[in-house]
């Protein structure tokens, strides 16, 4: 979340009420990403990138979680964009017409 988004404020809002606060990592070139990296670094929020991070936290490790986690984790791991995928909303910003006109030619 960007430092002055909405989430952000819930993330200060937390934390003054002594809550546990977790944030995923986001890209660290775009503005959206620099309340959730800033508050990792900072220590107040928890580094997660998968559901166990969380179950961790909590001592929440027995084998049971474990294994209804893995269709999760697996899931995760097919959803990641590759290359291609990552590059095609750059390239439908440069189209005449942007985004929509790519999809009425597809």
């Amino acid at each position: 979340a960007a430092i002055k988004s909405g989430a952000f404020i819930t993330v200060e809002t937390a934390l003054e009420q002594g809550r546990d606060v977790f944030a995923v990592p986001g890209d660290i070139n775009r503005p959206s990403s620099a309340g959730c990296n800033a508050r990792i670094r900072q220590g107040a929020a928890e580094l997660v990138q998968e559901p166990a991070d969380i179950l961790a936290q909590y001592q929440l490790t027995d084998s049971r979680i474990q294994r209804k986690l893995q269709p999760v984790k697996q899931a995760s791991i097919q959803e990641m964009p590759g290359e291609r995928e990552k590059k095609a909303p750059a390239a439908a910003g440069r189209l005449r017409g942007g985004a929509h006109s790519l999809v009425r030619r597809a």
